[in-house]
């Protein structure tokens, strides 16, 4: 199997998980023709991405924050190929990952991955000497594959869509900045465009990063997000998350208008209360 594809990757940080990430698409059956990564309010100097077998372009967004949407865009904005695989900076491949996510995607269709959970970020991203190591997400893990299923299970952590398709819905919204809500903005727009998704059995491993659950830590972008998606599809997302904030009086949910209100920001300690030490 032969296809041209481009991969887009956005960054804030996590240079050894890029890294990783590069090395295990080197050792893919299939490689792009380019990869964009994206790098979020970080200056050009301090970015030294891999050599690579394949073409890479770094693109830079100096913003504070997390502009996860205009990043993501940017990045098929800048990719040479219609076919675009969107992959976690977190993720390390499986070598079939991309020959299997491109022999499912057709016009109309996303196609995604599963994934599994390391506990650590390791030193070199070797697939195959990793997977072992590596934990299913029990909410995940049984996924329906290779037939239709909800878009509201969609998360943006690795997906292929050609860009057709991604114009369609107009990319992501850009209305969404910081952490929260995006995707799923992003599901819901593919939904009522009448594209479908589906996942494949082939995988991802997350490296490990710092977690808190709920990740009060971003409180605040969460409730501006949740009440711009709630404007948009009259139903706040996230609605796990914000009553548990709820209950820990750092918003205030009015369930009937479909909003949500931010009281305060949490403290260091109420933070570090939330620190998770799951791998997911």
């Amino acid at each position: 199997m032969s296809r041209n594809f481009s991969i887009v990757t956005i960054v804030k940080g996590r240079h050894q998980q890029l890294a990783n990430l590069i090395h295990s698409i080197e050792n893919s059956t299939l490689r792009p023709s380019d990869m964009v990564v994206v790098w979020m309010d970080e200056k050009n100097s301090h970015n030294v991405t891999p050599n690579t077998s394949f073409v890479t372009k770094n693109v830079y967004i100096q913003e504070n924050g997390l502009p996860l949407a205009k990043a993501r865009n940017t990045g098929v904005k800048n990719a040479q190929q219609n076919d675009v695989i969107f992959i976690d900076v977190d993720c390390i491949c499986s070598p079939t990952l991309f020959e299997s996510l491109l022999a499912k995607l057709t016009h109309g269709l996303v196609v995604s991955a599963k994934a599994k959970y390391l506990p650590h970020v390791p030193k070199i991203g070797n697939y195959e000497l990793l997977v072992e190591e590596a934990v299913d997400h029990p909410k995940r893990k049984n996924l329906p594959t290779n037939e239709e299923v909800d878009f509201l299970t969609f998360w943006s952590l690795i997906f292929v869509i050609n860009k057709r398709d991604f114009n369609k819905v107009n990319g992501f919204d850009e209305q969404f900045i910081g952490y929260g809500a995006e995707d799923t903005d992003f599901a819901m727009q593919c939904k009522v465009s009448n594209i479908k998704l589906n996942y494949i059995d082939d995988w991802v491993l997350h490296q490990y990063h710092d977690k808190f659950t709920p990740p009060i830590n971003y409180a605040e972008d969460i409730c501006n997000n949740a009440n711009t998606f709630a404007k948009k599809w009259q139903f706040l997302p996230m609605f796990g998350w914000l009553k548990k904030m709820a209950v820990m009086d750092i918003v205030k949910i009015d369930e009937k208008n479909h909003s949500v209100k931010f009281l305060k920001k949490p403290t260091r300690d109420e933070i570090e209360a939330c620190r998770s030490t799951s791998p997911y």
